[in-house]
């Protein structure tokens, strides 16, 4: 089994711990979760195609009281902390004709990405559609979008076939509308946290303090 192969078997083992701490947090919030593609009826009456979990994400949240559709998740599991997100702009950064493909920044339909860290144990919940209004937005009078602003990286740390590329965004930068919570799990459940203590579990550093204003 290459390195790669490896990890996505200890994405599927974590994603089953994950389920298992988020159902009571979501059940008190009104909302089942379920996960998109699982194999037979294991959990939930589902058994939905690769398609559409490419597509649309790993899960889906339905408002318990009339089983409409709340949400759509997508998660993505890291072994080790980092004060960035990898935003995957090109899953294939060819410009052979055919071959070009947009990574998941670009081309999915969740409307929340879990971003979890198995070192430290937590979890942001982002809110995908408004991460890219934001990343496209022209700050002050710089006629380029924010996300040029940002570090553009090639993903080196599994061999593939494939030359995938994204954007670095620290999470400190995100805002308010873009930051929708963020989890600890602690034992068999998920701890709803701020987002300066998930800051400093992940490393980032106190923001420092104000100068003081004499008089």
């Amino acid at each position: 089994m290459n390195a790669f192969s490896a990890n996505l078997s200890f994405e599927d083992k974590y994603v089953d711990g994950l389920i298992e701490r988020m159902k009571p947090t979501m059940l008190r919030h009104g909302l089942e979760l379920v996960r998109i593609n699982f194999p037979g009826t294991g959990f939930g009456p589902y058994n939905i195609g690769l398609d559409l979990q490419i597509n649309a994400g790993d899960f889906f949240l339905f408002r318990t009281r009339d089983r409409r559709l709340a949400s759509n998740i997508d998660l993505k599991v890291e072994r080790r902390s980092s004060r960035n997100i990898f935003f995957e702009t090109h899953s294939n950064a060819s410009v052979q004709p055919g071959e070009f493909r947009p990574g998941w920044g670009v081309s999915l339909k969740a409307q929340t990405i879990w971003w979890a860290f198995t070192d430290t144990d937590v979890m942001a919940a982002i809110n995908l559609p408004e991460l890219r209004a934001w990343l496209n937005e022209k700050p002050g009078d710089r006629n380029a979008p924010r996300f040029f602003s940002y570090q553009e990286r090639v993903q080196t740390r599994y061999a593939q076939r494939n030359v995938t590329a994204g954007r670095l965004i620290p999470f400190r930068d995100m805002p308010p509308t873009v930051w929708k919570s963020s989890y600890r799990f602690e034992g068999d459940e998920a701890v709803q946290i701020e987002r300066d203590e998930f800051l400093k579990l992940i490393g980032e550093p106190a923001a420092s303090p104000r100068p003081k204003v004499v008089s």
